[in-house]
């Protein structure tokens, strides 16, 4: 049998120091006093549309929109980077799941591409299908609120691209 010696079961020096919130990643079942030391698993990104103020370690379960209007920063055919070859590229993903690829070459050629988008495969693939029929499957490498990064195979050329929130 457990006894404190007739000290008080409050006394701090018999406490026993933890987190005693049983929803928080590292609870101490055993903690009689709680030493707000809990940590809390969710997306810490204040910018996500899964952020959770609560969360104090980053679980990666942030989420991001697509939509908006990117700058292609960087574009890689096969490992060359190609879009020096543009005085500027963007992408615009719409609400209404159409988008928009838009550029203009150093020698004034126009690029712009219009059709519909999805993802795909639990939001790792973004679907694109021009107006004229033509569907590409970019894999989603990275993708942050400022930040997106695609890759795909195009009859065996790799292609990357880069894109910052504009």
């Amino acid at each position: 049998m457990l006894t404190n010696c007739g000290k008080d079961s409050n006394d701090p020096a018999f406490a026993i120091l933890g987190c005693m919130d049983p929803i928080s990643v590292n609870y101490n079942s055993l903690a009689t006093k709680d030493n707000e030391s809990c940590k809390y698993a969710g997306c810490t990104d204040p910018l996500s549309v899964s952020y959770d103020a609560k969360a104090t370690d980053d679980d990666g379960t942030c989420m991001y929109f697509i939509v908006g209007e990117w700058d292609i920063s960087f574009y890689f055919v096969g490992g060359v980077q190609v879009n020096d070859a543009y005085e500027y590229l963007y992408f615009d993903f719409y609400d209404n799941n159409s988008y928009n690829l838009s550029g203009k070459t150093i020698d004034g050629d126009f690029y712009d591409v219009i059709g519909v988008w999805k993802t795909i495969n639990d939001f790792t693939v973004i679907q694109l299908i021009s107006d004229t029929g033509f569907t590409e499957n970019w894999n989603i490498i990275d993708i942050n609120a400022r930040y997106l990064k695609i890759d795909q195979s195009i009859d065996g050329v790799f292609h990357s691209m880069e894109l910052d929130r504009i």
